[in-house]
């Protein structure tokens, strides 16, 4: 029987049978769900971790820069163990690795390189969730350089402050 459109009265007649597709449609659409939130929660753990090792790259120069700056940088000055302890203060775990230390004192320059480290001793970032799909373990690092010394050859002194003041 047809209706007086022209069409069938129900689709199973036609053919059409379409019951499950939303269900499966739904299903997929979960898993890719789950599988961008489980990337954005270990990436945004890895973003973290940077943070922390580039704050402490930065304060293990800046402290190496001043000590040197103050006549400190003689024989004997194991500028790594003091880069090591700024960078380990400034982790969440206080675990942090320096990957290299470059100590210029011709040029009064510093340069440090942290990488990630945990209590236990391993150098790579443990993926929680997108272990699940390859992607187990990956290297976080930071890098900052510090100059100390006179401005040099500068026709101008750059001056930054505020408009309050």
């Amino acid at each position: 029987m047809r209706r007086m459109n022209g069409r069938p009265r129900s689709r199973r007649r036609a053919g059409l049978n379409e019951r499950g597709a939303t269900t499966v449609f739904v299903a997929v659409s979960i898993i890719g769900l789950l599988a961008m939130t489980a990337f954005s929660f270990d990436f945004g753990r890895a973003y973290v971790e940077r943070r922390e090792l580039q704050v402490g790259a930065e304060a293990g120069a800046l402290a190496i820069a001043r000590n040197c700056a103050e006549g400190g940088c003689v024989a004997g000055y194991d500028a790594e163990a003091e880069a090591d302890e700024y960078a380990d203060a400034n982790a969440r775990d206080c675990a942090a690795r320096i990957q290299s230390l470059d100590l210029d004192m011709d040029a009064q320059s510093v340069h440090v390189i942290t990488g990630t480290e945990d209590v236990g001793g391993n150098t790579v970032f443990d993926m929680i969730f997108a272990g699940v799909v390859g992607f187990d373990e990956m290297t976080v690092g930071a890098e900052a350089t510090a100059v100390w010394g006179p401005p040099g050859k500068l026709s101008a002194m750059p001056l930054v402050y505020s408009e309050c003041e």
